[in-house]
């Protein structure tokens, strides 16, 4: 009172790292407030001159005549207990999980920017963002969260090099920083840290879980002006990852990288036709699921795409397909595609109800030449037009309304029909669905995802699907992983469901496509 400002600004504003601590956070504090006994907190006081000094502090509520009338706080300073050594590994090291803390990492960010300015070459700075936390946490508990982010880290750091720096940013954000790095090599290195995050598995609704997590990629040159900017281009990186449904890898090269995108593009261009060549994607299977049993007999299944380096390890879609658009390679990935689900259809004959959808990227939407081929296509295998629905994204790359238009009114005369995919993820969602006939809509993942927690995604899916239903359009929901978020779904009104709590992703060769698919 006598300085004007209040304690907690004076004694404990800091944790060790010089990351600012929320009152609300600071046990010390709550123990004041609260007047609840502390002993042995230990803390770190910050001086003028931004020396750190540890202590020990103990909070005694001073009660007198059975009434509590004070607090007592004591602090000691315990400089002579903690070896320099150790107070130097603490204050750059996070004290949960054993990581690097921000200091550090923005530390060491800069003199990796040195490095590449000096001896040029390429570094990566990997942002790597926890799916699903919050409700990790709100559903098994902090316990749990905080072994799952030691986890992280104990398998990221499996994977490090010597001169690589592994930090935990924010609750559930992770920094990586890959020194000395291939282009040509960066997406398989990302995707590694992603899966081997998706090893982790925790219990949840009664099921063991995987966890998953989302990351985004800036690469490190001698032309990076800076590191926030290094930061700011992993950042819209990850959101980019995240608003296509997480648990994915996205590489974020801006226009002004014209250098590192031609770099990129050649190898790129050289490995798809390589894995086209020598037969190296493969598809995968998932069902979408009916929400209610309705007698329709159809059973539906998501065809995913995925490709094999030479060693044999899976390159994820996120990580190849926006490449692989950049480079004009897409059109001719998604009439592969197309011929593998005709001729499985075709085998299917038996099964008249089993129907596919294909993702078709907007480059191939856009090009008369491709709607050509696909229509040669579907008129020479034979299969019914209609056991094939077309998956387009809904987004402001759709850049000529017109031609999609037309390429999709080609088709559907032909007898497929199309959904609409990641729909409500823009200002665009209602001129798309004016403008493109379409069947189905497909909600955008994010919206799913935080289902539980969000009120305003509650009000976004109900919305889409009511407008859906008055256009006489089906709704399918994806990225659904709870049992809780199906209730509701069903409740909703929406038609189908699809995500990794109803059926895993599996090989083609082990579908059972015979199996009743009603949530």
């Amino acid at each position: 009172e006598l300085l004007g400002k209040r304690a907690h600004d004076l004694l404990h504003y800091a944790m060790g790292d010089g990351s600012t601590v929320d009152e609300a956070d600071s046990p010390l504090g709550r123990a004041y407030a609260e007047g609840d006994p502390l002993r042995g907190h230990e803390a770190v006081f910050w001086n003028q001159a931004g020396e750190a000094m540890p202590v020990e502090c103990s909070v005694v509520p001073l009660n007198i005549g059975g009434k509590r009338d004070g607090t007592v706080v004591v602090f000691r300073n315990i400089s002579d207990r903690k070896s320099a050594d150790q107070m130097r590994w603490e204050m750059m090291h996070d004290g949960l999980t054993g990581a690097a803390n921000k200091r550090h990492f923005n530390q060491a960010l800069a003199q990796e920017l040195g490095k590449r300015a000096e001896n040029g070459g390429y570094s990566a700075l990997l942002l790597i963002d926890l799916d699903r936390f919050s409700l990790i946490e709100t559903q098994a508990g902090r316990a749990l969260t905080d072994r799952l982010l030691a986890d992280v880290v104990a398998r990221l750091k499996e994977r490090l090099r010597q001169d690589d720096v592994l930090a935990r940013l924010e609750e559930d954000h992770f920094g990586l920083i890959l020194s000395g790095v291939q282009l040509d090599n960066l997406a398989s290195l990302a995707d590694a840290a992603r899966e081997q995050i998706g090893r982790i598995s925790f219990p949840m609704y009664g099921k063991t879980q995987q966890l998953s997590a989302t990351v985004g990629v800036a690469v490190l040159s001698s032309d990076t002006p800076s590191a926030e900017y290094a930061l700011e281009q992993s950042r819209i990186a990850c959101q980019t990852a995240k608003r296509r449904g997480g648990n994915q890898t996205q590489i974020q090269v801006s226009d002004a990288d014209q250098r590192i995108a031609r770099e990129l593009d050649a190898g790129w261009i050289t490995k798809l036709k390589e894995a086209l060549h020598e037969d190296r994607f493969l598809l995968q299977t998932q069902p979408i699921v009916r929400a209610k049993e309705n007698g329709n007999g159809e059973l539906l299944f998501e065809l995913l795409i995925r490709m094999l380096n030479r060693d044999g390890e899976q390159i994820a879609p996120s990580v190849f397909v926006p490449l692989a658009e950049r480079v004009g390679m897409m059109d001719k990935i998604d009439l592969w595609v197309l011929g593998q689900a005709l001729k499985h259809l075709k085998a299917l004959k038996k099964s008249p109800e089993v129907c596919f959808t294909v993702n078709l990227s907007n480059v191939t939407v856009q090009d008369a030449s491709s709607l050509r081929l696909i229509e040669e296509q579907i008129r020479a295998s034979g299969v019914d037009p209609a056991r094939i629905i077309f998956e387009v994204t809904e987004t402001a790359e759709i850049a000529s309304l017109h031609s999609a238009r037309r390429f999709i009114l080609t088709l559907k005369e032909l007898g497929c029909r199309f959904a609409l995919d990641d729909f409500g993820t823009g200002f665009s969602s209602i001129s798309h669905l004016k403008h493109l006939p379409v069947d189905f809509v497909k909600l955008e993942g994010s919206l799913i995802c935080d289902l539980q927690e969000s009120d305003r995604d509650r009000t976004m899916v109900s919305a889409i699907t009511s407008l859906a239903h008055s256009l006489g359009l089906q709704v399918i929901a994806e990225h659904v992983d709870s049992q809780g978020s199906l209730e509701w779904l069903k409740g909703c009104g929406v038609d189908y469901v699809q995500g990794h709590f109803l059926g895993e992703p599996q090989a083609m060769s082990e579908t059972d496509f015979a199996r009743s698919r009603a949530a």
